[in-house]
């Protein structure tokens, strides 16, 4: 086995432009965020069907030509895609036993849905920053209190 001699090295120094240049871009918090969440390829999909239904439950009930409680009473458990001969009322997916048309009801009721989640969200936000707010600046026992009592509302079951 042959040795290499260490005068064939050269000490050639620091490299200061090297040493300190960005290895690569700086991102923000949002972006490598939405970076991240665009490889998950089921978390894409969740959240396109989500913005669907949403997008669904606002247009929907505009455009359709029946009212949540609007009656047919002549339209009784119509079956999916029933059109009356005499009036041309089309119900898509039928009618329940008031005659009242399913797909529009089925809007309607997501609409409500969402709006009721959103609301949650959005009040479960608002609590969550004022709570954690007090309890990261008054700091110390206040502190430890209000985390203790957190950690006994989230021991009890839903």
């Amino acid at each position: 086995m042959s040795s290499i001699a260490k005068s064939s090295f050269e000490w050639v120094g620091a490299n200061s432009a090297e040493s300190e240049s960005i290895t690569r871009p700086s991102t923000s918090y949002w972006r490598d965020a939405m970076h991240r969440l665009s490889k998950n390829k089921a978390a894409m999909v969740c959240l396109i069907l989500i913005g669907i239904i949403t997008l669904l439950a606002i247009i929907v009930p505009f455009l359709s030509p029946y009212t949540m409680s609007e009656q047919h009473l002549t339209h009784c458990y119509a079956q999916i895609g029933y059109q009356d001969p005499i009036d041309g009322h089309l119900h898509i997916l039928g009618t329940d036993y008031l005659g009242r048309d399913v797909f529009t009801r089925i809007w309607y009721g997501a609409r409500i849905s969402l709006f009721i989640a959103f609301s949650a969200v959005f009040i479960n936000f608002i609590i969550g920053m004022l709570y954690g707010g007090i309890a990261g600046y008054v700091g110390g026992n206040v502190d430890n209190i209000m985390m203790r009592i957190i950690e006994i509302i989230n021991g009890i079951p839903y």
